[in-house]
């Protein structure tokens, strides 16, 4: 699949640099909501996500990109709307591996991955995913064609040679009913990496 945007003219240009006007948040009776489980093809990630969002892996569409020493690719997403909600799950690769915890440095020390993964922090926590050290964070910033702030949760952790972000993010102005539903997606991640049984 080739991804691309078109045609554009400078009236669409204009229209598309407009700031948005605040979205509304709407009720989610989270109760109700029926759930399903994503893995990764090389099994090394999981989660559940609601099954009325549009899911699409991505692993064989996007390509990797670099990050200082680092490999990024975007591999799945899911969006949901209204409210407009993402989620996404991106794989990072280092060779050679790094533990737990000196990954998690990486965000503190690495700017080019703290600047990719954090915006304007709002909240920090340690925590684990599956017997692994990870950081959860909440954090906001205004996407360029957007002109609103957005709130994105998510969480990072890595072992050996992969580390993912699993982020799930909407408008600042929509997202306390969609906070339930987040909070559910991110505590379902498992992770197994590469070796680990």
């Amino acid at each position: 699949m080739i991804w691309c945007w078109g045609p554009w003219s400078r009236a669409r240009h204009a229209e598309a640099l407009r700031p948005r006007e605040p979205e509304r948040p709407r009720p989610i009776d989270w109760q109700r909501e029926r759930w399903v489980t994503y893995t990764l093809a090389d099994g090394s990630l999981s989660l559940e996500y609601p099954a009325r969002w549009s899911f699409t892996p991505l692993f064989d569409q996007r390509t990797e990109v670099p990050l200082d020493d680092l490999k990024v690719r975007v591999m799945c997403m899911g969006q949901f709307q209204p409210p407009r909600a993402t989620l996404y799950v991106t794989r990072y690769e280092c060779h050679p591996g790094l533990a737990p915890r000196e990954w998690l440095r990486r965000v503190e020390h690495q700017p080019a991955l703290r600047s990719r993964l954090v915006g304007e922090l709002l909240e920090r926590r340690e925590t684990e995913v599956s017997n692994t050290h990870a950081v959860w964070l909440r954090t906001r910033s205004v996407p360029p064609n957007d002109g609103q702030f957005w709130e994105k949760r998510l969480l990072f952790f890595g072992d050996g040679e992969i580390a993912y972000e699993v982020a799930v993010t909407a408008p600042q102005s929509a997202i306390d009913p969609l906070v339930p539903g987040f909070e559910r997606i991110l505590a379902s991640v498992q992770f197994r990496p590469p070796g680990r049984e």
